[in-house]
């Protein structure tokens, strides 16, 4: 957690923005996403690149119905803490659309 013991928390469809992407849109996000240095990010429609690189990142077991080659996913979530308790998949088989899992900075 930042100095003032608060959580900082980024949630965001990015809308298939990358940092390879010509228009620079991935780029502005992933700066935008850094400069509040978060505790954790839930990005839709994205791809693992527009993370801070130092963290934890957890994905849905399946690829959403139309897999991507540049390893997008419908929702995809960073903590700079592990995940614990991790679940990918609803049981009722959507698949690709849900990820939950429980992180936090470790206990004083």
């Amino acid at each position: 957690m930042n100095k003032n013991n608060h959580l900082t928390v980024v949630v965001w469809n990015t809308e298939w923005a990358s940092p390879r992407s010509r228009s620079g849109r991935g780029d502005i996000i992933r700066r935008e996403i850094q400069s509040v240095d978060p505790d954790i990010v839930c990005l839709t429609e994205a791809v693992p690149e527009l993370f801070p690189e130092d963290g934890h990142v957890i994905q849905p077991t399946d690829p959403a119905p139309y897999p991507r080659s540049d390893g997008g996913q419908k929702v995809l979530l960073w903590s700079r803490w592990p995940w614990e308790h991790v679940v990918g998949e609803l049981p009722n088989g959507t698949t690709g659309r849900f990820v939950e899992g429980v992180t936090g900075p470790p206990a004083r």
